[in-house]
């Protein structure tokens, strides 16, 4: 049965996901984020653009990647959960519930302070 976390109040989804980014890479766990393509695409830039030595490797993922790809890459960035086979932990910006939660070991819900987000989140 996956733990499910949820952090809620947050100012700024996508900064506060690179933080918990930056922890589970140094623990070495495989992750997926999932969320809308502009969220994606916000977080693929920051972790392109952030300091070296924090650098995440990472892959956006739209449908079912190589096989060769997902064994060499920690952080998969999808739009889709289902795509996220193989990864232990879930990290959802979106506003979505994901269904199948029990294919990983620990989901994360980040919540934002923005009114549809709480309402979204609640649910």
């Amino acid at each position: 049965m996956a733990t499910i976390e949820f952090y809620s109040g947050i100012a700024d989804k996508t900064r506060h996901a690179l933080r918990l980014l930056r922890k589970a890479h140094a623990k070495g766990a495989r992750v997926a984020v999932v969320g809308d393509a502009d969220l994606l695409r916000r977080l693929d830039a920051e972790l392109w653009t952030a300091d070296a030595r924090d650098f995440v490797a990472h892959l956006r993922v739209d449908g079912q990647p190589p096989p060769a790809r997902m064994d060499r890459t920690p952080l998969w960035l999808v739009e889709d959960a289902r795509s996220a086979r193989g990864c232990g932990v879930l990290v959802n910006l979106g506003a979505d519930t994901v269904d199948d939660i029990e294919r990983f070991d620990r989901v994360i819900e980040l919540v934002s302070s923005d009114p549809a987000d709480r309402k979204a989140g609640r649910a």
